[in-house]
C-alpha cells in the first residue's frame, strides 16, 4: 500500500500494521511539516482553524489530527461558537493558491 503526497489519517497506519501489510508513507515533506505544527499547536492547547477544500486527500488527513482541528467553511456562521480560543491556529492545504487564502485569512482575522 502507498499513501498519497497528500497524507492521510494516521490511524490507517495502525489498521495496516495490525493486518501485516506492507506500506509506504509517500507524504510530502510540506505537508508533514503542516501536520507537525497543526500537532505543536494542539499540545500548546490552542484551537485550529484549517483551510482546505473538504473531501481532499490533504484535509482529511489534517482533520483527522485531532478533534480540536476544525475545518473553515465561510458559509457557517458559528465560527465564533466552535472556535473559543481568542488566538486559534490558523492553517492551510498546501495546494491552495496564497491569492484564494488572502481573502479567507482576512475573514478569519476579522472575527478573532
Amino acid at each position: 500500500m502507498i499513501f498519497t503526497a497528500h497524507g492521510h489519517d494516521k490511524k490507517l497506519e495502525d489498521i495496516l500494521k495490525r493486518k501485516d501489510i506492507v506500506y509506504l508513507d509517500a507524504t510530502c515533506p510540506i505537508v508533514e511539516l503542516s501536520a507537525t505544527n497543526i500537532r505543536k499547536a494542539i499540545t500548546e492547547g490552542r484551537q485550529v482553524i484549517y483551510i482546505g477544500t473538504p473531501n481532499h486527500p490533504e484535509t482529511i488527513g489534517m482533520l483527522s489530527i485531532d478533534k480540536e482541528v476544525h475545518l473553515f467553511d465561510e458559509i457557517k456562521d458559528n465560527m465564533k461558537n466552535v472556535i473559543l480560543d481568542k488566538t486559534p491556529f490558523v492553517s492551510s492545504q498546501t495546494t491552495l493558491s496564497i491569492f484564494e487564502l488572502e481573502d479567507i485569512f482576512n475573514k478569519i482575522k476579522e472575527v478573532f
